[in-house]
């Protein structure tokens, strides 16, 4: 059934998703969160989405970074993180 229809995403869906939201530090952060969550992560493996994903997540962080409130403004008030991006 499509995705759509059933109101589910593929696991390549909430990657995307994921990787837009601002939440992830890493591609390997949200391959791990994929197969925690019952999603085949080898779904979003290979070379060239890791790549997008990654501007995915840089482009979401720089925008949270402009945004007044946005996470990378909470995580500067609570200190420095110990995620370290790869």
């Amino acid at each position: 059934m499509n995705s759509a229809v059933d109101g589910t995403k593929t696991a390549l869906e909430m990657a995307f998703d994921l990787a837009k939201s601002g939440q992830f530090t890493s591609a390997s952060e949200i391959e791990n969160y994929l197969a925690k969550h019952g999603f085949n992560a080898q779904q979003v493996a290979g070379g060239t989405l890791m790549r997008q994903l990654k501007e995915l997540i840089k482009d979401a962080k720089a925008q949270n970074a402009r945004r007044p409130g946005g996470v990378a403004a909470e995580r500067e008030a609570s200190g420095p993180s110990t995620n370290v991006q790869q």
